[in-house]
Formats: C-alpha cells, sequence, structure tokens
C-alpha cells in the first residue's frame, strides 16, 4: 500500500535543480524558483539575461557549486576593489600613498584574498594595478571628496553605495552598489572601477552587439538614473580602468537623451524576459554569444571558453 510519501509530483521525479531540454534549462528545485521569484535587477544581471537567460541562471546559482578551482582573476577584482573602498574611506588629507600601501597590507590580510598571495602571478598582477593607479590618476583622484548622502533613510558615504529604486516600466526592483560617489563642482561624481585588461566602449555610431557592447554605459546610465529618483544631481558618470594596457578614465553620455532610453529599453526588456522565462515553467533559453560560456558547454552554441568544472557535480545539479 503506497503512502502519501511514496506519492511522486508531475514533472519534478528529479533529485536534480534543473533539466537541459534541447538548449533551453529548466529549474525544477523549489527553493531555487523561489530565489529566481524574488532576484532584483541589476546591471550585470540585465547585461547576462539579454545576452542568454539560461547562462545567467547557471551563472548566479550553480556555476559556483562545480567549479574545481576558484578563478583568480575574479577575486583579483574584488581584491582590488575592496583596497580603493578601503583607501576612499580614509579623509582626503590622509590619502597619501603610505596610506594606500597601509590599504593593501590590511585588505591582503584577510582569509579571502591570502591565497592569491601564494601565487607571484596575482602579487604581479596587484603590484602592476598599483602603480598604473598612482601614475595615472592618483594627483587628481586622492583629492576627490567621497560624497556624504542621505538615502534610503539615513545619511551615508559614498563608498560602495547601495542604490535602490524602479526604472521605466520594469516591474522588479532595481537595484546596485556604486564603488565611489564624489563631490564635484555642481553635483556628484558616480565613478566605478574596473579592472579588465581589455576595455571593449561603445561606439554609439554602430548597433549594439557583442562586439560593440552597451554594458558600460548602460550601468553608470543605470546609477544615474536611481540617484537621480533620489533628487540627486549627477554631475559626471564614468569608469575607471586602471589595469588597461593604456589606464584611463571612459566618460559616459549619462544624460544623453538615446542613453538614457536604451537603458530604460534594456532593463524593461530583462524584467520581460525573466518574467516569460518564469511563467514558462521557469524555463531559461540559452544562446550562442561571445562569452556565454554553458551555451557553448552545454549546447554547443558557440565556442565561448570554459573553466574547469566537475562534470560529475555538475550533473548531480543539471539533468542532462
Amino acid at each position: 500500500m503506497s503512502t502519501l510519501f511514496d506519492l511522486k509530483v508531475p514533472g519534478n521525479d528529479t533529485k536534480h535543480k534543473a533539466i537541459l531540454e534541447g538548449t533551453n534549462l529548466k529549474i525544477v528545485d523549489p527553493d531555487l524558483q523561489k530565489k529566481i521569484n524574488s532576484v532584483k535587477l541589476s546591471p550585470s544581471m540585465i547585461n547576462s539575461i539579454l545576452s542568454s537567460p539560461g547562462d545567467w541562471v547557471i551563472s548566479k546559482y550553480i556555476e559556483s557549486d562545480v567549479l574545481l578551482d576558484e578563478l583568480d582573476f575574479l577575486i583579483r577584482g574584488n581584491w582590488f576593489h575592496s583596497i580603493m573602498e578601503n583607501f576612499f574611506s580614509k579623509n582626503v588629507g590622509a590619502r597619501s600613498v603610505d596610506e594606500l600601501k597601509k590599504s593593501v597590507r590590511t585588505v591582503s590580510a584577510q582569509e579571502k584574498y591570502k591565497p592569491l598571495l601564494a601565487n607571484p602571478d596575482n602579487k604581479e598582477w596587484l603590484k602592476k594595478a598599483l602603480a598604473n593607479y598612482i601614475n595615472t590618476f592618483y594627483n587628481e583622484d586622492s583629492k576627490e571628496k567621497v560624497a556624504e548622502v542621505f538615502l534610503n533613510g539615513k545619511k551615508q558615504k559614498g563608498v560602495e553605495l547601495f542604490v535602490n529604486g524602479t526604472i521605466g516600466e520594469a516591474k522588479r526592483k532595481c537595484l546596485g552598489f556604486i564603488d565611489r560617489v564624489t563631490e564635484g563642482t555642481n553635483g556628484l561624481k558616480v565613478h566605478d572601477w574596473k579592472t579588465g585588461g581589455r576595455i571593449e566602449n561603445f561606439n554609439p555610431e554602430k548597433k549594439i552587439s557583442d562586439s560593440n557592447s552597451f554594458d558600460y554605459w548602460r550601468q553608470q546610465t543605470f546609477y544615474a538614473l536611481l540617484l537621480q529618483q533620489k533628487g540627486m544631481k549627477i554631475e559626471e558618470a564614468a569608469l575607471i580602468f586602471p589595469c588597461a594596457k593604456e589606464p584611463q578614465k571612459i566618460y559616459i553620455p549619462f544624460n544623453d537623451e538615446k542613453v538614457i532610453e536604451q537603458t530604460i529599453k534594456d532593463t524593461e526588456s530583462c524584467d520581460k524576459i525573466l518574467a516569460e522565462c518564469i511563467e514558462n515553467d521557469f524555463t531559461f533559453p540559452m544562446a550562442k554569444g561571445k562569452w556565454n560560456k554553458w551555451a557553448s558547454y552545454l549546447c554547443g552554441l558557440g565556442s565561448s571558453p570554459m573553466p574547469k568544472i566537475n562534470e560529475d557535480k555538475l550533473q548531480s545539479i543539471i539533468k542532462i
């Protein structure tokens, strides 16, 4: 005689979190479905979902469980960001090169960054990044006065500043952390660090594509829009690249009407795509793309490079 515990729920007779059906990834785990239901929109998420919804859901919720090694280049970025956060938490008058070195020592002593120090390549990378920063940006940059803003019911310092709100007709809340907000002459300056070695800036004379990404412009315009909703005047939005072959600051035309329209359109599109995936029984299509490694690996769509993974672990999570 069967009992209640013997009964199977149709469509959920698997211990897997997801099932690959052709070029679609179907999420069947109830807990993961709840997480997806409650997710908010961020610039990185928008870029990922517009490129490949299936890649987004794996990268966000599954990838960390199947990687054999943590990717140093990802941790390096957090390492540099944490150093700059520590450094810019100091008052303007205290931001000397010696204080920057102290910030390096303080942050590098944290448990999550200690493993990086065992690899000479990581030390060399940080040394070069800091040298580029000092030579290219320090004289002007270190004098930037970090803004104090009243946000989310309290006064906050503009370092790793959390901002949220709504954009366009998107039903989901929009949010993000801005690396640095400083005082300008006529408003606030919205800056983010980018630690990649290549700069792939958007060319407005060409169509948006893998080779002409709108990501940089969308990110800073997204943040500017959220701050403007709070009544703040934005003077400048830029991205700082200390690790590029030619370190530079990329200024974003966040007040340009077409740039604003595209940012709103992309945010609304992301919101709509996510809603459709959820309504379609949590089914996320995978698409070919320059950076869509999971679409490449699982579905043969393109030839994006894959990180080293535990294939047994992956197949225990995704039924292929």
